[in-house]
């Protein structure tokens, strides 16, 4: 397996808005491979293969377990979530694996990811790339470091006092 890489667990779906992103990643200057957990869909396949800077950049896993796709994760340097819409629960997966987030700037990833502190968020394509460039030289700066394993401790936290009351309610 390739020792540097970035990774995003996908379902392939629209709002994942994954070919947008991948039309800005294939043009970062960058060697960083993007590993795709998650079964393919054929346009996303075929538009991969279709780009000769693409086909060389981007690994796809398939389907994989919870144990193997967090293996990928803990190993990565750090995880994207270009998503338009949704929850929060892949920010709180990433981030409990302990790994810095580059996220799309909605409602949801703004709960989670503080810019500069556990990762950092763009609303635009400017925006990534900047970003993008600042994870792949900063992902060992120890204050996001840092701000990735208070935010785990603050996640395991509310976690711990939601199931704490419940217990107390019963």
């Amino acid at each position: 397996m390739v020792k540097f890489y970035i990774v995003y667990v996908v379902n392939f779906n629209p709002y994942q808005v994954l070919k947008e992103f991948l039309e800005v990643y294939k043009d970062i200057d960058t060697k960083i491979k993007l590993v795709l957990i998650g079964q393919p869909s054929d346009d996303i396949k075929e538009f991969v293969k279709s780009d000769k800077k693409l086909k060389e950049k981007v690994i796809f896993t398939g389907r994989l377990s919870i144990l193997e796709s967090n293996y990928l994760i803990k190993n990565s340097k750090f995880a994207i979530l270009p998503r338009l819409t949704g929850s929060s629960m892949k920010v709180i997966a990433y981030l409990m694996l302990e790994k810095p987030v580059l996220a799309k700037n909605t409602l949801s990833n703004r709960e989670l990811v503080k810019e500069g502190f556990n990762g950092f968020l763009y609303s635009n394509n400017k925006e990534l790339k900047e970003k993008f460039a600042r994870l792949i030289k900063g992902y060992k700066n120890p204050k996001i470091k840092k701000g990735v394993q208070e935010t785990k401790k603050m996640i395991l936290n509310i976690w711990n006092e939601k199931r704490f009351l419940k217990e107390y309610e019963r």
